[in-house]
């Protein structure tokens, strides 16, 4: 179909339709369940519904599908108003460059490994277009073609090289797994993180606010990580927190009690700090 040809003013209309309806008539409806999720997931036609959402993701950062979307259409929504090649080419790696930057600090995926897949993927993106980019301005001839032929060879090399890489991330998910099968190791590893969790639960709320202020800003967030997923997996915290759980959270219900009443406690003993350091 030729642009601005009579066809093409033909099927314009449909075209816009189509947009309308599959892009943002769809795009509403994921963003309204991804919107639910946190007060609904724990609904078995809930999960079976729209699982296909969230399975991939961590469950605190439930909305990456959109990302994923949202940067799809942004990169080629580029392409209407650019029309200089090397104009598009910078478009795609600012794009590319925005999303790495964004899964390197949010660690969307479930697995880590595939969180560095995805981040070598975008940088592989990226390194391609700048290769690209070197002979936007020349001008054509027989040692240009060389030089064209040569570049082919190395970017063919790059883009195939998420292939291998995948493959060897996949060896690693593999011997991790076969390392599980080891269950003294396994015992052994839970029994001195169990050992740490009820040192750590025992000790006085000035030692704990000590120790956590001597950690650096990197472990903090590790830290609050950790406790937004014991509050959500084990105490059914979900709610407040945003972090998707199902429900099937262990702790019993003198122990979620004992839990919304420290944290009621401790909110209360914010607020009261607060207010005699006005006075």
């Amino acid at each position: 179909v030729v642009c601005y040809s009579e066809l093409w003013n033909e099927m314009l209309i449909l075209a816009i339709l189509s947009v309308v309806a599959y892009i943002c008539g769809f795009g509403a409806l994921f963003l309204r369940a991804i919107t639910q999720a946190p007060f609904r997931f724990g609904e078995a036609a809930f999960r079976f519904r729209w699982k296909f959402l969230f399975i991939k993701f961590r469950p605190d950062v439930r909305w990456w599908s959109m990302v994923i979307c949202v940067k799809s259409i942004v990169m080629n929504l580029g392409f209407t108003f650019m029309t200089h090649g090397f104009q598009q080419l910078l478009w795609v790696m600012a794009m590319q460059a925005l999303y790495g930057w964004f899964l390197c600090y949010c660690q969307p995926w479930r697995h880590l490994l595939t969180t560095c897949l995805d981040a070598y993927v975008t940088f592989a993106l990226m390194f391609v277009p700048s290769l690209m980019a070197y002979y936007g301005g020349q001008s054509g001839g027989a040692d240009v073609s060389d030089e064209v032929a040569n570049l082919g060879f190395v970017i063919c090399a790059i883009s195939l090289s998420p292939i291998f890489v995948g493959v060897v991330l996949f060896s690693f998910v593999v011997m991790k797994h076969k390392a599980l099968e080891d269950r003294d190791r396994v015992k052994a590893e839970f029994n001195d993180l169990h050992i740490a969790f009820t040192l750590l639960a025992k000790a006085p709320f000035e030692t704990f606010v000590e120790f956590y202020c001597k950690l650096d800003d990197c472990s903090q967030r590790f830290f609050l990580s950790s406790m937004n997923v014991m509050s959500v997996e084990y105490a059914g915290a979900s709610k407040r927190t945003g972090r998707l759980s199902d429900g099937r959270n262990v702790a019993t219900k003198e122990q979620r009690s004992s839990h919304e009443q420290s944290s009621n406690a401790r909110a209360t003993g914010e607020e009261d700090t607060k207010t005699a350091v006005d006075v």
